[in-house]
């Protein structure tokens, strides 16, 4: 049925003009919108809830399910009745214990002194030093510096491409310096100010950084496309794209 833009009266698919009000009747076609992945620029048909390319979530509700599956369940607690038999029964084995240490010393010494008055000797009492153990100083080691490595795009992206085992073994945790192009500016779904950097021959093949500071959030925002920039952050090689995390510009 087809619904008169003038009168709201249903009319059959193919009637052109309102059987009721005589007025042509034209059809209108909402365009479909797409979603472009922020991850790796991919697009996806409407009502995609993750990406079909490298699975990120392109919907609030998919990064929600994401962070939830990713929360380790908390340890059940135990049960308070068991808790507290455990805290008495230890209280009393430590009285316990205390009371056979003293009982213990206490007849030592009623028999070293019950010997010592039959014989008439005297008593010389022995003085029990106790050494007291020096405190020990923790000393706080020196902060080291963090060693940077200063290395341009190209190389970066090429290590990877050639042999990925023995870029991470390399490069995996380490802070670089890196510079290269600016290909892409925005905001993912986990609310990451992220920038794309690449070599300017290929959007695809890029590296990944993302920002965290809110003075380094506020230098993003004076970025453009095409500017070329030097960040400075800790590599990390995901599953499809390469990062660097925490950056600084």
């Amino acid at each position: 049925m087809r619904k008169c833009p003038s009168c709201s009266s249903d009319n059959s698919d193919d009637t052109k003009y309102c059987r009721s009000c005589g007025k042509e009747i034209t059809a209108t076609v909402s365009p479909v919108p797409l979603i472009k992945c922020p991850k790796c620029n991919s697009i996806n048909p409407p009502s995609t809830k993750y990406c079909g390319r490298c699975g990120q979530p392109l919907t609030q509700e998919a990064a929600d399910q994401m962070s939830r599956e990713k929360t380790p369940l908390s340890p059940k607690k135990n049960n308070g009745c068991a808790t507290a038999f455990i805290v008495i029964f230890g209280v009393l084995g430590i009285i316990i214990i205390g009371c056979i240490i003293i009982i213990s010393i206490s007849s030592y010494l009623d028999k070293n002194s019950g010997t010592s008055s039959t014989a008439g000797a005297r008593v010389t009492t022995a003085a029990v030093t106790v050494k007291t153990p020096k405190p020990t100083i923790i000393q706080t080691p020196a902060e080291t510096s963090t060693i940077i490595i200063d290395i341009n795009i190209e190389d970066l992206l090429a290590a990877y491409e050639e042999n990925e085992i023995a870029a991470q073994k390399k490069y995996d945790g380490k802070v670089l310096r890196v510079t290269g192009v600016v290909v892409n500016i925005g905001e993912n779904v986990l609310n990451e100010v992220y920038v794309t950097l690449g070599d300017g021959s290929d959007e695809w093949n890029t590296l990944y950084c993302t920002f965290k500071s809110e003075t380094e959030i506020n230098k993003v925002a004076t970025l453009k496309k095409g500017d070329e920039l030097t960040v400075v952050g800790t590599i990390e090689n995901g599953t499809l794209t390469l990062y660097l995390n925490n950056c600084s510009i």
